[in-house]
Protein backbone atom coordinates (compact mmCIF):
# COMPACT_ATOMS: atom_id res chain seq x y z
CA UNK A 1 0.00 0.00 0.00
CA UNK A 2 2.84 2.41 0.84
CA UNK A 3 4.51 1.77 -2.52
CA UNK A 4 1.24 2.42 -4.37
CA UNK A 5 0.81 5.70 -2.49
CA UNK A 6 4.36 6.83 -3.36
CA UNK A 7 3.79 6.09 -7.04
CA UNK A 8 0.57 8.13 -6.96
CA UNK A 9 2.38 11.12 -5.43
CA UNK A 10 5.54 11.02 -7.56
CA UNK A 11 6.08 10.97 -11.30
CA UNK A 12 8.16 7.80 -11.82
CA UNK A 13 10.42 9.30 -14.52
CA UNK A 14 11.29 12.75 -13.19
CA UNK A 15 10.60 12.16 -9.48
CA UNK A 16 8.64 15.41 -9.43
CA UNK A 17 5.23 15.36 -7.82
CA UNK A 18 2.45 13.90 -9.94
CA UNK A 19 -0.48 15.64 -11.62
CA UNK A 20 -2.84 14.20 -9.00
CA UNK A 21 -0.74 15.62 -6.17
CA UNK A 22 -0.52 18.98 -7.96
CA UNK A 23 -4.30 19.26 -8.27
CA UNK A 24 -4.80 18.57 -4.57
CA UNK A 25 -1.90 20.71 -3.37
CA UNK A 26 -2.87 23.69 -5.54
CA UNK A 27 -6.35 23.77 -4.06
CA UNK A 28 -4.84 23.60 -0.59
CA UNK A 29 -2.44 26.48 -1.29
CA UNK A 30 -5.18 28.52 -2.92
CA UNK A 31 -7.30 28.03 0.18
CA UNK A 32 -4.46 29.36 2.33
CA UNK A 33 -4.01 32.33 0.01
CA UNK A 34 -7.71 33.19 0.30
CA UNK A 35 -7.78 32.73 4.06
CA UNK A 36 -4.70 34.79 4.84
CA UNK A 37 -4.94 37.16 1.85
CA UNK A 38 -1.49 36.23 0.63
CA UNK A 39 -0.14 36.01 -2.95
CA UNK A 40 0.31 32.74 -4.82
CA UNK A 41 2.22 32.21 -8.06
CA UNK A 42 2.89 29.33 -10.42
CA UNK A 43 5.78 28.95 -12.86
CA UNK A 44 5.13 26.65 -15.80
CA UNK A 45 8.02 24.89 -17.57
CA UNK A 46 7.53 23.99 -21.22
CA UNK A 47 10.18 21.41 -22.03
CA UNK A 48 9.33 21.43 -25.74
CA UNK A 49 10.38 25.07 -26.02
CA UNK A 50 6.91 26.56 -25.87
CA UNK A 51 5.66 25.21 -29.18
CA UNK A 52 8.81 25.74 -31.25
CA UNK A 53 9.58 22.92 -33.69
CA UNK A 54 12.59 20.87 -32.55
CA UNK A 55 15.57 21.11 -34.88
CA UNK A 56 17.29 18.05 -33.51
CA UNK A 57 16.40 14.82 -31.80
CA UNK A 58 15.89 15.86 -28.20
CA UNK A 59 17.98 14.03 -25.64
CA UNK A 60 16.40 15.76 -22.65
CA UNK A 61 13.30 13.56 -22.52
CA UNK A 62 15.40 10.76 -21.07
CA UNK A 63 14.28 10.05 -17.50
CA UNK A 64 17.81 10.53 -16.18
CA UNK A 65 17.99 14.10 -17.48
CA UNK A 66 14.53 15.07 -16.28
CA UNK A 67 15.22 13.63 -12.84
CA UNK A 68 18.49 15.59 -12.64
CA UNK A 69 16.68 18.78 -13.64
CA UNK A 70 14.05 18.32 -10.95
CA UNK A 71 16.72 17.51 -8.37
CA UNK A 72 18.70 20.67 -9.17
CA UNK A 73 15.64 22.90 -9.25
CA UNK A 74 14.58 21.68 -5.82
CA UNK A 75 17.83 23.01 -4.39
CA UNK A 76 16.64 26.56 -5.16
CA UNK A 77 13.26 26.10 -3.45
CA UNK A 78 12.04 27.34 -0.12
CA UNK A 79 10.42 24.83 2.21
CA UNK A 80 6.92 25.57 0.87
CA UNK A 81 7.78 25.44 -2.86
CA UNK A 82 7.41 22.29 -4.94
CA UNK A 83 7.52 21.09 -8.55
CA UNK A 84 5.09 18.72 -10.26
CA UNK A 85 4.82 17.16 -13.70
CA UNK A 86 1.29 17.32 -15.08
CA UNK A 87 1.91 16.48 -18.75
CA UNK A 88 4.58 14.76 -20.84
CA UNK A 89 6.39 18.04 -21.56
CA UNK A 90 4.95 20.36 -18.89
CA UNK A 91 6.02 20.97 -15.29
CA UNK A 92 4.68 23.40 -12.73
CA UNK A 93 6.48 25.05 -9.80
CA UNK A 94 4.12 26.22 -7.05
CA UNK A 95 5.35 29.30 -5.15
CA UNK A 96 3.23 30.19 -2.10
CA UNK A 97 3.63 33.69 -0.62
CA UNK A 98 5.00 34.92 -3.97
CA UNK A 99 3.61 37.84 -5.98
CA UNK A 100 4.00 38.45 -9.70
CA UNK A 101 7.32 40.27 -9.40
CA UNK A 102 8.63 37.54 -7.12
CA UNK A 103 7.76 34.93 -9.72
CA UNK A 104 9.84 36.81 -12.30
CA UNK A 105 12.84 36.73 -9.96
CA UNK A 106 12.22 33.04 -9.27
CA UNK A 107 12.33 32.28 -13.00
CA UNK A 108 15.77 33.86 -13.25
CA UNK A 109 17.04 31.54 -10.52
CA UNK A 110 15.42 28.50 -12.12
CA UNK A 111 16.79 29.24 -15.57
CA UNK A 112 20.28 29.82 -14.18
CA UNK A 113 20.08 26.49 -12.35
CA UNK A 114 19.23 24.61 -15.55
CA UNK A 115 22.13 26.21 -17.43
CA UNK A 116 24.59 25.34 -14.69
CA UNK A 117 23.21 21.82 -14.50
CA UNK A 118 24.34 21.17 -18.07
CA UNK A 119 27.80 22.49 -17.23
CA UNK A 120 28.43 20.69 -13.95
CA UNK A 121 26.25 17.59 -14.05
CA UNK A 122 27.02 16.57 -17.64
CA UNK A 123 30.54 17.81 -18.49
CA UNK A 124 31.43 17.30 -22.12
CA UNK A 125 27.91 16.25 -23.02
CA UNK A 126 25.68 18.67 -24.91
CA UNK A 127 22.09 18.45 -23.77
CA UNK A 128 19.17 19.89 -25.66
CA UNK A 129 17.53 20.91 -22.40
CA UNK A 130 16.15 24.41 -22.74
CA UNK A 131 12.87 24.74 -20.87
CA UNK A 132 10.86 27.92 -21.36
CA UNK A 133 9.42 29.42 -18.18
CA UNK A 134 6.14 31.32 -17.94
CA UNK A 135 4.67 32.71 -14.69
CA UNK A 136 1.02 33.08 -13.69
CA UNK A 137 -0.18 34.70 -10.49
CA UNK A 138 -3.41 34.01 -8.61
CA UNK A 139 -5.89 35.72 -8.69
CA UNK A 140 -4.60 38.41 -11.09
CA UNK A 141 -4.35 36.00 -14.01
CA UNK A 142 -6.93 33.42 -13.09
CA UNK A 143 -8.85 31.80 -10.24
CA UNK A 144 -8.42 28.14 -11.14
CA UNK A 145 -5.40 26.08 -12.14
CA UNK A 146 -6.84 25.78 -15.66
CA UNK A 147 -7.12 29.58 -15.92
CA UNK A 148 -3.54 30.09 -14.77
CA UNK A 149 -2.24 27.43 -17.13
CA UNK A 150 -4.11 29.04 -20.03
CA UNK A 151 -2.57 32.41 -19.15
CA UNK A 152 0.93 30.91 -19.10
CA UNK A 153 0.42 29.13 -22.43
CA UNK A 154 -0.71 32.39 -24.01
CA UNK A 155 2.54 33.97 -22.82
CA UNK A 156 4.51 31.14 -24.39
CA UNK A 157 2.74 31.70 -27.70
CA UNK A 158 3.46 35.44 -27.55
CA UNK A 159 7.12 34.61 -27.08
CA UNK A 160 7.26 33.67 -30.76
CA UNK A 161 6.57 37.31 -31.65
CA UNK A 162 9.14 38.68 -29.22
CA UNK A 163 12.26 40.40 -30.61
CA UNK A 164 14.15 38.00 -28.35
CA UNK A 165 13.10 35.13 -30.61
CA UNK A 166 12.84 37.00 -33.90
CA UNK A 167 16.40 38.31 -33.64
CA UNK A 168 17.74 35.09 -32.11
CA UNK A 169 19.23 36.84 -29.12
CA UNK A 170 19.00 33.95 -26.66
CA UNK A 171 22.54 32.69 -27.20
CA UNK A 172 24.21 36.11 -27.47
CA UNK A 173 26.04 37.99 -24.73
CA UNK A 174 24.55 41.17 -23.31
CA UNK A 175 26.66 43.55 -25.41
CA UNK A 176 26.28 41.48 -28.57
CA UNK A 177 22.51 41.65 -28.18
CA UNK A 178 22.58 45.29 -27.14
CA UNK A 179 24.60 46.37 -30.20
CA UNK A 180 22.39 44.34 -32.51
CA UNK A 181 19.28 46.01 -31.12
CA UNK A 182 20.79 49.50 -31.36
CA UNK A 183 22.26 49.02 -34.83
CA UNK A 184 19.08 48.86 -36.86
CA UNK A 185 17.84 45.36 -36.29
CA UNK A 186 14.81 44.64 -38.43
CA UNK A 187 11.67 43.79 -36.48
CA UNK A 188 8.35 43.12 -38.14
CA UNK A 189 6.00 46.17 -38.21
CA UNK A 190 3.40 43.91 -36.60
CA UNK A 191 5.51 44.00 -33.46
CA UNK A 192 3.76 47.09 -32.09
CA UNK A 193 5.35 46.85 -28.64
CA UNK A 194 8.80 47.47 -30.09
CA UNK A 195 10.39 49.88 -32.53
CA UNK A 196 13.44 51.81 -33.65
CA UNK A 197 14.12 55.47 -32.92
CA UNK A 198 16.52 58.23 -33.91
CA UNK A 199 16.26 61.27 -31.63
CA UNK A 200 18.12 64.38 -30.72
CA UNK A 201 19.64 64.14 -27.25
CA UNK A 202 17.04 66.47 -25.72
CA UNK A 203 14.12 64.46 -27.11
CA UNK A 204 15.74 61.25 -25.92
CA UNK A 205 16.07 62.62 -22.39
CA UNK A 206 12.39 63.57 -22.42
CA UNK A 207 11.68 59.93 -23.17
CA UNK A 208 13.77 58.94 -20.15
CA UNK A 209 11.90 61.53 -18.05
CA UNK A 210 8.59 59.90 -18.98
CA UNK A 211 9.92 56.58 -17.70
CA UNK A 212 11.12 58.23 -14.47
CA UNK A 213 7.65 59.69 -13.96
CA UNK A 214 6.15 56.23 -14.38
CA UNK A 215 8.61 54.78 -11.89
CA UNK A 216 7.60 57.34 -9.27
CA UNK A 217 3.91 56.68 -9.90
CA UNK A 218 3.95 52.92 -9.35
CA UNK A 219 2.95 53.21 -5.72
CA UNK A 220 3.38 50.00 -3.77
CA UNK A 221 4.36 47.86 -6.75
CA UNK A 222 7.78 46.25 -6.80
CA UNK A 223 10.10 47.32 -9.57
CA UNK A 224 13.71 47.58 -10.66
CA UNK A 225 15.34 50.17 -12.92
CA UNK A 226 18.88 49.88 -14.33
CA UNK A 227 20.24 52.84 -16.30
CA UNK A 228 23.75 52.99 -17.75
CA UNK A 229 25.76 55.04 -20.21
CA UNK A 230 28.62 57.49 -20.73
CA UNK A 231 26.81 60.20 -18.72
CA UNK A 232 25.02 58.28 -15.95
CA UNK A 233 24.64 61.38 -13.77
CA UNK A 234 21.86 62.50 -16.12
CA UNK A 235 19.81 59.45 -15.21
CA UNK A 236 20.34 60.23 -11.55
CA UNK A 237 19.23 63.84 -11.97
CA UNK A 238 16.11 62.81 -13.86
CA UNK A 239 15.09 60.26 -11.23
CA UNK A 240 15.77 62.63 -8.35
CA UNK A 241 13.86 65.48 -10.01
CA UNK A 242 10.58 63.63 -9.61
CA UNK A 243 10.95 61.98 -6.22
CA UNK A 244 14.23 61.96 -4.27
CA UNK A 245 13.18 59.01 -2.15
CA UNK A 246 11.33 57.15 -4.83
CA UNK A 247 8.90 54.29 -4.20
CA UNK A 248 10.11 52.21 -1.28
CA UNK A 249 9.85 48.97 -3.20
CA UNK A 250 11.59 50.25 -6.33
CA UNK A 251 15.33 49.66 -6.72
CA UNK A 252 17.17 52.09 -9.02
CA UNK A 253 20.70 51.27 -10.20
CA UNK A 254 22.82 53.90 -11.97
CA UNK A 255 25.81 52.45 -13.84
CA UNK A 256 28.75 54.26 -15.43
CA UNK A 257 32.52 54.61 -15.83
CA UNK A 258 32.89 57.65 -13.58
CA UNK A 259 35.94 57.29 -11.34
CA UNK A 260 34.05 58.77 -8.42
CA UNK A 261 31.01 56.86 -7.31
CA UNK A 262 28.64 59.25 -5.50
CA UNK A 263 26.94 58.19 -2.29
CA UNK A 264 23.70 56.25 -2.59
CA UNK A 265 20.44 58.16 -2.34
CA UNK A 266 17.71 56.15 -0.65
CA UNK A 267 16.74 53.39 -3.05
CA UNK A 268 19.20 54.62 -5.70
CA UNK A 269 22.52 52.75 -5.87
CA UNK A 270 25.53 53.76 -7.99
CA UNK A 271 27.92 51.31 -9.64
CA UNK A 272 31.33 51.95 -11.19
CA UNK A 273 32.13 49.55 -14.02
CA UNK A 274 35.27 50.02 -16.08
CA UNK A 275 33.98 48.88 -19.44
CA UNK A 276 34.69 50.79 -22.65
CA UNK A 277 31.34 49.66 -24.04
CA UNK A 278 29.71 52.26 -21.78
CA UNK A 279 31.45 55.09 -23.64
CA UNK A 280 29.17 54.98 -26.67
CA UNK A 281 26.25 52.85 -25.59
CA UNK A 282 23.33 53.47 -23.26
CA UNK A 283 20.62 51.20 -21.98
CA UNK A 284 17.73 51.39 -19.60
CA UNK A 285 15.89 48.34 -18.25
CA UNK A 286 12.67 48.79 -16.32
CA UNK A 287 10.75 45.84 -14.89
CA UNK A 288 7.71 46.00 -12.64
CA UNK A 289 4.98 43.57 -11.67
CA UNK A 290 2.69 44.21 -14.62
CA UNK A 291 5.00 45.35 -17.36
CA UNK A 292 8.49 46.02 -18.67
CA UNK A 293 10.34 48.48 -20.84
CA UNK A 294 13.81 48.60 -22.34
CA UNK A 295 15.92 51.11 -24.30
CA UNK A 296 19.11 50.11 -26.12
CA UNK A 297 20.89 53.05 -27.72
CA UNK A 298 24.10 54.13 -29.43
CA UNK A 299 25.24 57.71 -28.82
CA UNK A 300 26.58 59.62 -31.82
CA UNK A 301 27.28 63.19 -30.76
CA UNK A 302 23.93 64.82 -30.04
CA UNK A 303 22.00 62.07 -31.80
CA UNK A 304 20.79 58.93 -30.06
CA UNK A 305 19.77 55.97 -32.18
CA UNK A 306 18.42 52.74 -30.92
CA UNK A 307 15.62 50.37 -30.15
CA UNK A 308 12.96 50.45 -27.48
CA UNK A 309 10.50 47.77 -26.44
CA UNK A 310 7.79 46.97 -23.94
CA UNK A 311 8.25 43.26 -24.58
CA UNK A 312 8.64 41.43 -21.25
CA UNK A 313 10.48 38.47 -22.76
CA UNK A 314 13.16 40.75 -24.18
CA UNK A 315 13.57 42.91 -21.06
CA UNK A 316 13.78 39.90 -18.75
CA UNK A 317 16.34 38.16 -20.95
CA UNK A 318 18.49 41.29 -21.26
CA UNK A 319 18.36 41.86 -17.50
CA UNK A 320 19.59 38.31 -16.93
CA UNK A 321 22.38 38.74 -19.50
CA UNK A 322 23.39 41.98 -17.79
CA UNK A 323 23.62 40.31 -14.39
CA UNK A 324 25.75 37.54 -15.88
CA UNK A 325 28.07 40.16 -17.39
CA UNK A 326 28.30 42.27 -14.22
CA UNK A 327 27.42 40.09 -11.19
CA UNK A 328 28.12 43.02 -8.85
CA UNK A 329 24.85 44.63 -9.96
CA UNK A 330 22.93 41.95 -8.09
CA UNK A 331 19.85 42.38 -10.26
CA UNK A 332 18.29 39.22 -8.84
Amino acid sequence: MTEVRIQAVRDPESRAYSAAYLAEAFERERGKAVRFRRPLSLVFLAIDGGGFPPETVRDHRAPETLACMVEELRKTFRGSDFIARFAHDRFCVVLPETDRFGSVLAIRRLRKTVREMEIFRFPGRKLDLDPVFAPATWPLEGESFADLYRSAENKLLRRRESPLHRLRLEGKTFWEACRLLASGADVSPAQGRSGRFSLHRRAYLRLVEAIAQDVCAIGDSRAIVIAAGPRPEIFKQICLSFNPGGPERCAIRIVGRSCETPPDDGNMTHFYIDDEALEENEFLLYRRENGAYGIFAAVQGEEVRGFHSADEWLVDAMTEKLQETYPSLGTH
